[in-house]
């Protein structure tokens, strides 16, 4: 055993001694205080027992302990896929978890189920507190406890039919097409969307004007440009689709990440009947066979109209600075009296990625050489830029409030330049690209992204750059200071953080306690800094099924819940009447604002008042 995350326990003849349905039942003292020891650990415990439920838990009440299991199966049917089904709503891998059980043929049973489970009789239930596997951390404040309690809740809510799909059904979200010769009226749209598009272009095919005007010609595609809206306002063309109606099978199917977690990909997908698709990796939603329910089709001209939902007439310009995915915040700000200059990352005609939003990059916009700018755009050799790279306008934009996002200092790894005075952020947590012994991994994992970079790219880049790892505090907390002072006083910015939610099976290793370090940097930079303010992603993202792909990418209640923590914020910075009601009621409904933290945020709105007087 290396790390063990869960134990699972059976109740008769191993948690306590006798048979529950029989004779009755004897209390083990040291078992109960091992659980407990447990749980100050981190180190959850759960049940899988043949017994009934009922009576199970009034024992275990009786023993004054039935609230330290989570997710707990107490019935009579088998073990096997009753420890599988734990394990899920864990979201755990079997390889961390422990199951104990005096039976063999039960531990057999558990490991045919659930093959890298560890399973072990009551014996070496003595020998557990000092084993390596079960060192845990400290959570005397039972924190781990508390967020599976919650996702305990929202399981068992889940029976109930309110699922996490309540929210998208209550949007009323519809979907528009564009199609025949409208289309060539959008060409320009159709290339954006290509080029921009990267989590959710599932087949990352970039076209340039003279092949996109052919595809709209040609009589065996249908080409299909896809608007969207739902209560809260007009998405507007977010989608593009062209399908080989003679093969059946898709040449693009690309949407803008604002839809991301609306289903409309899922939706879409079904509609034409699951046609053949080469998806080329990475993409944020995965197609399968399921075809979404809440999602209808409309005409234009019975789309939801929506009012302006404040009463002053001067529109607050917002200048907003991250990732493509945060552009779903500001779709539900958009009717709120505000006017959203986005500076997001999209993709280059190789397909790589390109994200601006680091703050060296943003620096270097500034400082850099005209000499050192040319070199980085131009060598064939550093292909995650091109020649709009260290082009923005975030420091000449006139704006009333600054919104940046920082994540990208949390995630991008750093390569400095031998001989020039530069550095460049790329990647994040693995495969580095000075590292030759990384070079076959990598071109085989852009080979499936269907990114074509030079032969001899990795050689020549490591010539000329080393890699010297993420950003540090320091140079961090310098660089937001030269930013703020480049940017004049009165302008108010709004910092952005990152989660500090663990996922399972999560690719970014040790990507938490890097979040948690750089979130404390920033606290500290706000604290002391005039004019500078903070959206707390931690008072939203608190479990890891608010997460999508990574640490970084949320669930859609998750940005309508920041959206609203935003709004409270830019009512006290800009001294706005500013309805903050975005289906507020829904998101309590969900469990995804509960009375604390609506509490907290007023807290917070308080602090920003007290801070500006």
């Amino acid at each position: 055993m290396d790390k063990i995350k869960l134990v699972i326990w059976d109740l008769d003849e191993t948690f306590w001694k006798g048979t529950l349905s029989e004779e009755g039942v004897t209390l083990i003292d040291k078992n109960i205080s091992l659980i407990k020891e447990l749980c100050d650990r981190g180190i959850m415990n759960s049940i899988v027992s043949k017994n009934n439920f009922d009576d199970a838990k009034s024992k275990l009440i009786e023993f004054d302990i039935w609230d330290y299991f989570v997710f707990p199966i107490i019935d009579w049917k088998p073990k096997g896929p009753a420890i599988k089904e734990v394990i899920k709503q864990c979201q755990l891998r079997d390889i961390n978890v422990l199951f104990l059980d005096d039976n063999h043929l039960n531990l057999e049973e558990a490991k045919y189920y659930n093959s890298a489970l560890h399973t072990e009789d009551p014996k070496i239930i003595p020998e557990l507190l000092d084993h390596k596997a079960f060192k845990g951390k400290d959570d005397t404040k039972h924190t781990r406890l508390k967020q599976y309690k919650v996702l305990e809740s929202k399981f068992k809510s889940s029976l109930n039919y309110e699922d996490n799909n309540s929210f998208l059904r209550d949007s009323n979200i519809t979907i528009e097409k564009i199609e025949g010769s409208k289309l060539l009226n959008e060409v320009d749209r159709i290339i954006e969307l290509l080029e921009r598009t990267n989590q959710l272009n599932y087949t990352k095919i970039r076209s340039n004007s003279d092949e996109i005007s052919s595809l709209l010609n040609d009589k065996n595609y249908k080409s299909t440009l896809i608007k969207v809206s739902d209560n809260f306002g007009d998405y507007g063309i977010v989608g593009f689709i062209s399908l080989n109606t003679k093969n059946n099978y898709l040449k693009h199917f690309t949407f803008s990440c604002r839809i991301l977690n609306l289903g409309i990909e899922q939706y879409l997908y079904a509609i034409l009947g699951f046609p053949m698709i080469d998806v080329i990796p990475d993409v944020a939603i995965k197609l399968d066979k399921s075809h979404p329910d809440w999602i209808s089709e409309i005409k234009k001209n019975d789309l939801i109209k929506i009012k302006p939902l404040v009463s002053n007439n001067k529109t607050k310009r917002v200048f907003f600075k991250g990732g493509c995915d945060l552009g779903q915040m500001t779709f539900y700000l958009k009717n709120k009296g505000f006017d959203f200059i986005e500076e997001t990352n999209y993709s280059a005609k190789n397909n790589f990625p390109i994200h601006q939003e680091h703050t060296q990059v943003t620096i270097d916009s500034q400082s850099l050489s005209e000499d050192d700018k040319r070199y980085v755009e131009s060598m064939d050799f550093i292909p995650f830029t091109d020649n709009e790279y260290y082009k923005t306008k975030f420091f000449t934009e006139k704006s009333d409030l600054i919104l940046y996002s920082l994540l990208m200092d949390y995630t991008n790894e750093l390569y400095s330049h031998k001989t020039r005075n530069l550095v460049l952020p790329f990647g994040g947590y693995s495969l580095h690209w000075s590292d030759e012994i990384n070079d076959k991994e990598l071109f085989a994992r852009y080979d499936k992204m269907n990114i074509n970079i030079p032969k001899n790219t990795f050689v020549n880049f490591r010539k000329e750059f080393s890699h010297i790892g993420q950003i540090s505090t320091t140079k961090f907390i310098s660089n937001l200071e030269d930013i703020r002072s480049k940017i004049p006083s009165e302008t108010p910015i709004v910092f952005m953080n990152g989660a500090e939610i663990d996922m399972p099976q999560a690719k970014e290793i040790g990507a938490v306690e890097r979040h948690k370090i750089m979130n404390k940097a920033l606290d500290e930079f706000i604290e002391r800094t005039e004019n500078t303010y903070l959206l707390d992603v931690r008072t939203v993202v608190k479990e890891s099924v608010q997460l999508t792909d990574g640490i970084r990418h949320y669930n859609r209640e998750s940005y309508r819940a920041l959206s609203i923590n935003l709004l409270k914020i830019l009512a006290s910075i800009l001294d706005e009447n500013i309805k903050t009601n975005i289906g507020l009621s829904t998101l309590i409904k969900d469990k995804i604002l509960g009375n604390k933290h609506i509490i907290n945020t007023v807290r917070i709105v308080k602090s920003l008042i007290k801070k500006q007087s």
